[in-house]
This record gives structure tokens, C-alpha cells and sequence, in this order.
């Protein structure tokens, strides 16, 4: 999996938003949308619009946070941290509705040179992931999803959690092992084989 790109923000356009300033605040949107959206759509799922709505929330408590945020932490860890709140609030009521089988809010990818069999199978890998990670509680989804495709470490991780380091290696461990025993091998031409097979 390739690397995360990390966050990045100038220093200038963090200190106007802590100040307030809509417009800087503009500039910070688009300069995270594409994590922000990332990490919801991993951690929480859901509809198109359940997604868009969440992102919002998302804005909105990153809006009146910013001005509490004096750099202590890594940007990325603050964003995380108000995105792991905001989808640990929504997502009781998501996964409810959540059926298998839905592919909205599909993370945009770009798949240069690739043709449409290629395509398909990259969706339907994407679709398999969602599906599994829906299935995972949120406290095993939300360290998969940070150690795993957003690559933070296991101290930032316990730093966002609120918990001891060895909890997240613990969690880490019970999250790999549900996730490998409950992704759908047989979806996906030549993954390995499970247990069973």
C-alpha cells in the first residue's frame, strides 16, 4: 500500500484560522478534504450522503477546535482526532443501515494505464475492505484503519485513543485477526487461502 501522504498545512494559514479568518479557513478545506473524506469513509462508511454529512460535522468541530490547537501534535493527529470523535458519534446509527453490497462514497482513486477489468477489480477489492471493516467494532476499526492505512504510529495512535500503547498493539493483533478471518478470500481472484480452505 503506498505511503499516506501526510498533512500539510502552512504555519501562517493556521495561525489565521485560529483567528478566525473564514478565508484561511478555505484554504485549510482544501488542503485536508482529501484526509478528511479518507478517514471518514474508512473508519465510518456509510451512504454518499451519510459521508458528506459527517465531513461537514467534521469542518464544523475542526472550525471551533483550530483555535485550541497550538501545534503540540502533529496536524495530522488533531485532524484524525476530531474525525475519530465525529465517526465514533455517527457510527451506531450507520452501520445499522449499512447494507452489503453498497459502493457509494467510494475514496477517488485514480488508476492510471489501467483498463476496465483492472477497474472493476480494484472496486470491487475497495467494496470487499469497506464490507469487512464495517463489520469490525469501532475500537478494532479505528486502529486497523489508523496503523494500517493511515500509518500513524502506535504512540500517536494511543495519543488520538485516549489508551496505553500496548492497548493498541493488543487491539491491533484482534483487529488483524478478525479482519483476515472475515474478509471474503473467495471474492478476490488469487488471494491466499483462509483457515478453512
Amino acid at each position: 500500500m503506498p505511503p499516506a501522504d501526510r498533512l500539510q498545512v502552512p504555519e501562517d494559514c493556521l495561525a489565521r484560522c485560529r483567528a478566525g479568518d473564514k478565508d484561511a479557513f478555505q484554504e485549510f478545506h482544501r488542503r485536508t478534504a482529501t484526509h478528511v473524506h479518507r478517514i471518514l469513509h474508512r473508519l465510518a462508511g456509510g451512504s454518499a450522503a451519510e459521508l458528506d454529512d459527517a465531513v461537514q460535522e467534521a469542518y464544523l468541530a475542526l472550525w471551533r477546535a483550530l483555535p485550541g490547537f497550538r501545534g503540540q501534535a502533529a496536524l495530522s493527529s488533531f485532524v484524525y482526532g476530531v474525525c475519530l470523535r465525529v465517526a465514533q458519534h455517527r457510527g451506531r446509527s450507520w452501520f445499522r443501515r449499512l447494507r452489503l453490497g453498497e459502493a457509494a462514497a467510494r475514496e477517488p482513486r485514480e488508476e492510471h494505464g489501467a483498463g476496465p477489468e483492472r477497474a472493476l477489480e480494484r472496486a470491487a477489492l475497495d467494496q470487499a475492505v469497506q464490507r469487512t471493516l464495517a463489520g469490525l467494532s469501532f475500537r478494532l476499526r479505528s486502529v486497523l484503519v489508523l496503523f494500517e492505512m493511515e500509518e500513524l504510529s502506535g504512540k500517536e495512535i494511543a495519543a488520538q485513543l485516549g489508551i496505553p500503547e500496548k492497548t493498541v498493539w493488543t487491539r491491533l493483533h484482534h483487529a488483524r485477526k478478525e479482519f483476515r478471518r472475515s474478509f471474503p478470500w473467495y471474492e478476490i481472484e488469487g488471494a491466499p487461502p483462509t483457515a478453512a480452505s
